[in-house]
């Protein structure tokens, strides 16, 4: 049986969603409907919702199998809020019926993660406060701290290059090229290497020389 195709789909595919698109030919339609007829609109229809539910289920299946190499990382390891949490609060406990113990009004401020549970993670801060913070008020963006007093940062990671600025306690910085017990230091755009003794946001083993 041949049922001419009036409707044709275009399917594009998207990292974040699938969209589908009907484009309505308009033919001279006949005055009466045949047996054929009903027949072939029935066929394009199962048609059209077998292909909307393999497109549907696609995603799902996808997700199901990359989730495993996608798992949760393991902590401890570090992190900071969110650089839109205006306010980000801190729980005694991995729920919103806990009751609030702190409220972060700093954003790139550095966390170190201690623990997991579903949506939640237990966090520590550069006082060495712990608590519960929701994981969409968290960013993986390393940050570190300036601690202590005033701090050079320098043009290598070398105790005797030229200094580039200093950094007074408080000042908060995004980290990257941790090593040796150096790291590169950015605060809004002006960047040096710092040692990271004078910084909370290094793991122990970045600041063995």
């Amino acid at each position: 049986m041949y049922c001419r195709s009036w409707i044709t789909h275009h399917w594009r595919f998207d990292s974040r969603f699938i969209a589908l698109n009907t484009t309505r030919h308009l033919p001279i339609l006949p005055h009466f409907v045949t047996k054929r007829d009903m027949i072939c609109e029935w066929s394009k229809k199962m048609k059209i919702r077998a292909r909307i539910r393999w497109a549907i289920g696609l995603p799902v299946a996808l997700a199901l199998a990359v989730s495993p190499a996608l798992a949760q990382r393991k902590p401890p390891y570090w992190a900071s809020i969110a650089a839109n949490a205006d306010q980000a609060r801190m729980r005694t406990g991995p729920g919103k019926q806990f009751p609030t113990s702190w409220v972060f009004q700093r954003p790139r401020l550095p966390l170190r993660v201690i623990g997991v549970y579903q949506d939640w993670r237990k966090v520590e801060d550069p006082d060495g406060t712990q608590g519960w913070i929701l994981s969409r008020l968290l960013s993986p963006q390393r940050t570190g701290i300036i601690r202590g007093d005033t701090r050079p940062l320098r043009t290598s990671p070398d105790s005797g290059a030229a200094m580039v600025f200093r950094a007074q306690p408080g000042v908060v910085g995004k980290l990257s090229e941790c090593r040796r017990g150096w790291c590169m230091f950015d605060v809004d755009g002006r960047m040096g290497y710092i040692e990271t003794g004078h910084i909370w946001g290094a793991d122990a083993s970045e600041m063995a020389r």
